[in-house]
């Protein structure tokens, strides 16, 4: 690697981007946001990763799903924005390869080809709306109209030979398959069903807002509060996205319920009534069948509740006990002191 450094540049001239931590910041805070996500059971989300070990390329965030579904997510940040071009994703650079070509790669490397994983390539730049020309002189479609093509096609293709593109579109289209490497067709066609290119995510600057108004949905408190929470998560970090986090990569629930409750208790209410922490309307009929079990006609009055978890057992008793009603006869804990 050959590094050229010229002394005589002004510092007035320096790129003051330069080394700044944007890229890693917006990397994890997409992290956060699918970390607080999987406080609620109905995400189906197990486990977050931050740099996942192993084949770099789809390692920036992954989410693990109970069903064992993975999701695979490169994160791509720019300062300013600037859209996303059918160039930026075939263009080498460098005697580097294209973008396209490594995220290919690494997928391969990876094994995915037999799996149901999803990779996410995302971005908080738009997708290009307007058409180019490469140095040799190919057209190169907008992105974003070719991604809505492409999917498109790729509904009813059972060969990669059964995706049609405009005339036009047709030696850009070539440039495409041939970034995607040396791998077989049906590989490419494997390959294009599995990712997904997510533009216009939110702006570094709006993350921080983004996990103050989640983090405030979930736990039904207001933005002050929850943005007290959301510097827990950022201190928690540096354990989860350091060489202290050790061979555990995975944060669970449960993880990041601990680094929240590092915050004073009173951020979660000021009132009489503890609020349940998190709690979701898909477990108000839990609610209701244990209310049915407990003040039921039948001879036991005990209940054993079993569930996975981080999946709701104290917020559902703790919903119980702080019912309230106009008739205290109708709750099953109706004497409080």
């Amino acid at each position: 690697m050959h590094l050229d450094i010229d002394m005589r540049t002004d510092r007035r001239n320096r790129n003051r981007s330069a080394g700044i931590g944007d890229p890693y910041w917006y990397e994890w805070g997409i992290g956060l946001l699918k970390a607080v996500e999987m406080l609620n059971p109905d995400s189906g989300i197990e486990a977050v990763a931050f740099q996942k070990d192993g084949v770099k390329g789809w390692d920036d965030v992954v989410i693990r799903y109970r069903s064992g579904h993975q999701d695979y997510y490169q994160v791509k940040h720019s300062r300013p924005r600037t859209n996303l071009t059918f160039s930026d994703l075939v263009v080498k650079s460098n005697d580097q390869p294209s973008l396209l070509g490594s995220l290919t790669s690494s997928w391969h490397e990876m094994k995915l080809s037999g799996t149901d994983s999803s990779c996410i390539l995302i971005t908080n730049r738009s997708a290009g709306t307007k058409a180019g020309r490469s140095r040799s002189g190919i057209y190169n479609p907008p992105l974003a109209e070719f991604i809505i093509h492409i999917s498109s096609q790729l509904e009813s293709a059972t060969s990669l030979g059964d995706v049609a593109v405009p005339h036009e579109w047709k030696d850009a289209w070539d440039v495409w398959q041939t970034e995607m490497g040396p791998i077989s067709a049906d590989e490419k066609l494997r390959f294009l069903r599995a990712v997904t290119i997510s533009t216009e995510a939110p702006q570094l600057e709006e993350m921080r807002d983004r996990l103050t108004a989640l983090l405030a949905a979930t736990f039904r408190i207001r933005n002050r509060q929850a943005f007290l929470l959301v510097q827990n998560l950022l201190s928690a970090l540096f354990d989860w996205t350091t060489s202290l986090r050790g061979a555990n990569e995975w944060i669970t629930a449960e993880d990041v319920m601990a680094a929240l409750a590092e915050s004073d208790p009173e951020i979660f209410g000021y009132c009489d009534v503890p609020t349940p922490v998190p709690f979701f309307p898909s477990r108000e009929k839990a609610v209701e069948d244990i209310n049915v079990l407990l003040t039921g006609i039948g001879a036991h009055r005990i209940v054993f509740l079993d569930a996975d978890p981080g999946s709701g057992k104290t917020s559902v008793v703790s919903r119980i006990v702080n019912q309230r009603a106009d008739d205290y006869s109708t709750l099953v804990v109706d004497i409080r002191y």
